[in-house]
């Protein structure tokens, strides 16, 4: 009996731990950079502060940045940068429907962006549409074909997603022989040697 709860425990972990690395944005690790302003990890509950009657007085400067950005497209709709960082808010915001128009607008002017369309992908995990999820990973990976961060979400994708554990592995062999100086490498070949995985 022990060794069956231990298995079970050790497989719990490995996945909650894989499962955090599919909610940081493309090239990024899932805790926020340091001195990167606008990285937030998405998938982290946080507690708003209690509301002071100064904070309730307008928009916080994150929603103000929002409102200035879709102001700006309005008025340039060809301003990709716009749109990408908009998409970039709208990600941070949790506003998924919202981040996957701008994204789409960034990549109808440049398709040619790894970076935005892995965070897309994330977009559409975050929705369920787990499809178009990897469509946008694998569209990530033939634009640059070392981007790790569209690899790795394939993996998750696929195994905690889909339900395709071979297909998860062929993606998590890829990134170990990739990149085996990674730093998740050590808890990506523990997953693929835990039964199952």
């Amino acid at each position: 009996m022990k060794g069956p709860t231990i298995v079970l425990v050790a497989a719990g972990l490995v996945f909650s731990f894989l499962l955090g690395f599919i909610v940081g944005r493309s090239g990024r690790e899932a805790m926020p950079e340091v001195g990167n302003p606008r990285a937030v990890n998405p998938g982290s509950a946080f507690s708003a502060p209690t509301p002071s009657p100064a904070m309730s007085a307008g928009p916080s400067p994150a929603e103000q940045r929002i409102v200035e950005l879709e102001a700006r497209v309005a008025a340039q709709p060809d301003d990709r940068a716009a749109w990408v960082e908009l998409g970039h808010r709208y990600f941070d915001a949790d506003r998924p429907d919202k981040s996957i128009a701008a994204y789409d607008r960034a990549l109808a002017l440049n398709a040619d962006d790894a970076d935005v369309l892995t965070d897309q992908g994330v977009m559409y995990r975050r929705q369920q549409q787990f499809t178009k999820a990897i469509d946008n990973f694998q569209r990530a990976r033939t634009v640059d074909a070392n981007h790790r961060q569209s690899l790795y979400n394939i993996g998750v994708v696929y195994r905690f997603d889909l339900g395709q554990p071979e297909k998860a592995r062929e993606a998590w062999t890829e990134y170990v022989l990739q990149y085996p100086d990674d730093p998740r490498v050590p808890e990506i070949q523990q997953a693929l040697s835990t039964p199952g995985q």
